[in-house]
């Protein structure tokens, strides 16, 4: 609804013999006549959905207490969604008067979850297609780690080795189960291997020359 408009609820009440005993405006408006008093559903709607609401009005009836319900219907061609509230009405000596029942148009909302829920499941659809690109570049990329005819490792910030390839176990004789996980200064002679974290510390701070470190065992 616009800023600063009311919108006023369908409110209607059933007695005991499922005939309309009350009714407001929006309620005339929506069935688009003004003999709505003494109307049962099956007047009023289709015959299978005034079944459907007979069978809310016994449902609420039977539970003693109030129910909400949400409903679909055709109006003017177009689809509308209905919140119906339905609660038993008695006297102050709990005698039973009818079914109360408070109507509000939930399209509009309904719509909009309806959009998220399809942004959601496109959303799901990319996450899952790039997860899929992803895993298979990472098989690619491992496929040509393991084949490839140079020795490739690769460590994390700390120094630890997280990548050796068999060329690397084949160039310093180390089987990668030995090594993955171990300091790199493992595969250094040991001049350079206790100078390693200072290279470490230089490279973190970007003072990046290059030293070539290492020998086969």
């Amino acid at each position: 609804a616009p800023y600063g408009t009311i919108v006023v609820p369908h409110i209607f009440v059933t007695g005991k013999d499922g005939r309309i005993l009350r009714a407001n405006k929006p309620v005339l408006e929506f069935f688009r006549r003004d003999d709505v008093v003494g109307k049962s559903y099956s007047d009023l709607l289709p015959i299978e959905m005034a079944v459907q609401w007979q069978a809310h009005d016994s449902e609420v009836l039977q539970l003693n207490h109030g129910k909400e319900y949400v409903e679909s219907m055709m109006v003017d061609g177009n689809r509308r969604w209905l919140q119906f509230s339905r609660m038993p009405l008695r006297y102050h000596d709990n005698t039973l008067v009818g079914i109360g029942c408070v109507g509000t148009d939930i399209t509009g909302r309904r719509k909009t979850e309806e959009e998220l829920e399809h942004l959601r499941q496109n959303l799901d659809d990319i996450l899952l297609q790039r997860t899929r690109e992803v895993e298979r570049e990472r098989r690619q990329f491992d496929d040509i780690i393991q084949h490839a005819l140079d020795a490739i490792i690769t460590i994390d910030g700390g120094g630890l080795v997280e990548v050796f390839n068999p060329a690397a176990e084949r160039l310093f004789g180390y089987r990668r189960d030995e090594i993955v996980g171990q300091n790199i200064s493992l595969l250094m002679e040991d001049a350079l291997a206790t100078q390693h974290d200072g290279f470490l510390h230089k490279y973190a701070k970007k003072d990046r020359d290059s030293v070539v470190v290492g020998h086969g065992r």
